[in-house]
């Protein structure tokens, strides 16, 4: 009779993780807060005079602390994605 229990005891620290972290999203989401950091961001790289390869290389160096700290390989293409999609959705270049 207890059995069922058991299974979902063990999944509740998890369920209330998703939860917050859910919340956090859904905030992030109807702030525009990405958006807004990432245009303030293209903003700050043209005033300081940042070119491609320059910005590349940040890139780079940002993904190799990504892989350095993230166990996880699913989240780090999830934050190198997000981080690489928001710079390009602000970039000025256009192709030819």
């Amino acid at each position: 009779m207890d059995r069922p229990w058991a299974s979902l005891r063990e999944m509740a620290p998890l369920l209330v993780l998703f939860f917050a972290l859910s919340q956090f999203l859904a905030y992030f989401k109807w702030t525009a807060l990405g958006e807004v950091l990432a245009i303030r961001g293209a903003g700050l790289l043209k005033s300081a005079g940042i070119t491609g390869p320059v910005a590349f290389l940040g890139v780079l160096l940002v993904c190799t602390v990504i892989n350095l700290l993230v166990t996880s390989g699913s989240a780090q293409w999830a934050l190198a994605s997000r981080c690489s999609c928001r710079c390009s959705c602000c970039s000025t270049s256009r192709p030819r």
